[in-house]
């Protein structure tokens, strides 16, 4: 029988970043940070993530929290 579950995956925040063209420093700004190494803290897993901020990431990057966040995993 094959199993079918969600994982989160931060590493997907920078792909979907890049493929917007917006830089580090506009996410720290739309977060309300002072410099750009508080967001890049959160991209590169230096940080726990809230669900506000992902919430309001996913918004950022007009992109569906699920899709920027989860991938499906399957295993047997």
């Amino acid at each position: 029988m094959l199993l079918r579950y969600k994982t989160f995956n931060i590493n997907r925040l920078r792909e979907h970043r890049l493929k917007r063209g917006i830089t580090m420093s506009h996410m720290a700004r739309e977060l309300g940070y002072k410099s750009t190494s508080g967001y890049a803290n959160i991209e590169n897993g230096k940080v726990d993530l809230t669900v506000v901020t992902a919430l309001k990431i996913a918004e950022i990057l007009d992109v569906d929290f699920e899709v920027l966040f989860f991938e499906w995993s399957y295993t047997k």
